[in-house]
């Protein structure tokens, strides 16, 4: 009995002898493959999408690409130039998604902007669809006009106004179509034509409250 208890303990001792052997050589390879392998650097693959945010920062959409244009010819090339869908952008007050669809095109028309044309006479302006009410205000309190139909705040844009065809706060005066003398459009094929109700028909101002989904409307 004592014999095989001797053998057992000795058995045990070897054992741990071995296991501590190879803990030790686990822990010096570990330490020289440290010192001996130099340094990998993986590049990381830039993301190609283009993420889209309204003000609020609640709906990110992710897109293929975003464009800038200021002219209306820079807009009919983008329009020709894009097989998939197509949004459209401007001060991005619009919540839930609506000028951004993942995976398409937007465009961006913050830097399309500006006064065309204003006729004080006939209290008529032109203004691109990326300015802002606060640029038409500016421009037409000069002449000690103001605007007849508008929404609330100024901030919003002129295109995203009439996209939806915000109705203003004054009582009696509709929504903002109903101070529309013409708009210049751009179609899917790329080419701009010109909307004068009622002479081109009711049809011809489907993209007021379209959202952008008709026509994209540059001035």
């Amino acid at each position: 009995m004592r014999t095989r208890t001797r053998r057992l303990v000795r058995f045990v001792r070897r054992l741990g002898k071995l296991l501590a052997f190879l803990l030790i050589f686990g822990l010096l390879v570990s330490i020289g493959s440290l010192w001996l392998v130099p340094d990998a650097h993986v590049a990381r693959r830039p993301d190609p999408a283009v993420k889209v945010e309204e003000v609020t920062r609640l709906y990110p959409v992710d897109m293929q690409r975003v464009i800038r244009p200021t002219t209306v010819a820079e807009i009919a090339d983008a329009v020709r130039g894009t097989a998939g869908p197509i949004s459209i952008g401007g001060g991005r007050y619009s919540m839930g998604g609506q000028t951004a669809t993942p995976g398409g095109v937007q465009l961006d028309l913050r830097d399309f902007h500006g006064v065309v044309a204003f006729d004080p006479k006939a209290r008529i302006i032109t203004v691109h669809s990326g300015t802002r009410w606060r640029e038409v205000q500016q421009a037409i309190d000069r002449a000690n006009l103001a605007v007849k139909i508008m929404q609330t705040y100024n901030s919003f844009t002129v295109g995203g106004s009439l996209s939806v065809n915000a109705h203003g706060r004054y009582i009696g005066e509709g929504p903002l179509v109903r101070s529309v003398r013409a708009i210049t459009l751009v179609l899917a094929d790329g080419r701009v034509v010109t909307a004068i109700p009622p002479r081109t028909g009711i049809s011809s101002m489907a993209p007021s409250g379209g959202t952008g989904r008709l026509a994209s409307s540059p001035t």
